[in-house]
């Protein structure tokens, strides 16, 4: 009996330079690659065509950059288990994250790997850390008075 579903087998083979891939591993590839696949989704689920300012937006987003991170940790594990040196494969993923995140920016130079920070994305950060500011600001500062006061002798209890 046939059924109703459709099933779709995928092969995906990169032909990537070496310093590329040294630099920035499986997850630079793989991370893309299911980007691809979820907008595919998107545009399935959908009647209209994906707007890739919804997906900038949503990459920059909690649930977007948990995802990209999950995923580039996702490819750092598999490369591990396939045998790669654990720290080369976390040192890819973090630059993977980075990248993807648009946190920074990440250039291969022989064996080493130089990071641009992007302001921006720390400025959002800052912004979203800024809620939580008032709330610990206050005690930080008495903190400090305490401190520069010095230990005190209390009575015992």
């Amino acid at each position: 009996m046939l059924s109703d579903a459709t099933t779709v087998v995928l092969r995906h083979t990169a032909h990537v330079p070496e310093e590329f891939w040294g630099a920035d591993g499986a997850g630079a590839i793989g991370v893309g690659w299911e980007l691809g696949l979820r907008g595919l989704d998107l545009h399935l689920g959908s009647a209209d065509c994906v707007d890739p300012a919804e997906i900038e937006t949503w990459s920059a987003s909690g649930e977007g950059r948990a995802y990209l991170g999950g995923s580039s940790a996702g490819w750092a594990d598999a490369a591990v288990s396939d045998g790669e040196a654990e720290q080369q494969a976390r040192a890819a993923q973090r630059a993977t994250t980075a990248f993807y995140t648009g946190f920074a920016t990440v250039r291969p130079e022989g064996t080493r790997r130089l990071y641009a920070v992007d302001p921006a994305g720390l400025q959002e950060v800052d912004a979203w850390v800024e809620q939580f500011r008032v709330i610990w600001e206050h005690r930080l500062d008495a903190l400090g008075t305490e401190l520069a006061r010095g230990r005190r002798t209390r009575p015992p209890r």
